[in-house]
C-alpha cells in the first residue's frame, strides 16, 4: 500500500505541473489580447499606491501558472527518490491537501466547476495517498 500512496501522490504532483503549464499556455494565447487589455484599463490602490489593473491581473495569472508548476515539481522531487516500500512524507501530503482545499474553495467561490471538481479529484487522490501512507497493525 505504501507504493500506492507514492503513486497517487505522484499523479497529483504531475497534474499540478500539467495544469500550471496549461495555465501558462492559455494565458499567453488567449489572455493577452488587446480587447482584454482595454477592458481592464484603469488603476486601483495597492498599499496606498496606484496600480494598473491590467498589469496586476497579468502578473497574478503568470505567477499562478508558475506556482502550480513549481509546487508539482517540488512534490515530484520529494517522491521520486523514494525506494519501494518507503512511505511518502505525511507533512507534504497534508500540505498538498491544504492547497487542494484552497483550490476547491476558489473553484466554488470564484472560478467555476472545472476548478472545483479538479480540486475535488486531487483532494480525493491525495487523501487516499495519505491514508495508505499510514502503517496499520494487523490484529
Amino acid at each position: 500500500m505504501k507504493n500506492l500512496s507514492k503513486t497517487l501522490s505522484l499523479i497529483v504532483a504531475i497534474f499540478f505541473v500539467f495544469i500550471g503549464a496549461l495555465h501558462l499556455m492559455v494565458h499567453f494565447q488567449d489572455l493577452t489580447t488587446p480587447a482584454l487589455a482595454a477592458a481592464l484599463q484603469g488603476d486601483t490602490q495597492v498599499m496606498g499606491s496606484p496600480a494598473p489593473i491590467w498589469k496586476m491581473w497579468q502578473g497574478f495569472s503568470v505567477m499562478m501558472g508558475w506556482c502550480f508548476i513549481i509546487i508539482g515539481a517540488l512534490q515530484i522531487g520529494w517522491l521520486w527518490p523514494l525506494k519501494a516500500g518507503q512511505k511518502p512524507s505525511k507533512g507534504a501530503s497534508i500540505a498538498m491537501l491544504a492547497l487542494l482545499a484552497g483550490v476547491i474553495y476558489s473553484g466554488h467561490a470564484f472560478f467555476g466547476p472545472e476548478q472545483f471538481y479538479g480540486g475535488m479529484f486531487g483532494f480525493t487522490l491525495q487523501g487516499v495517498a495519505l491514508y495508505f501512507s499510514f502503517e496499520f497493525k494487523k490484529t
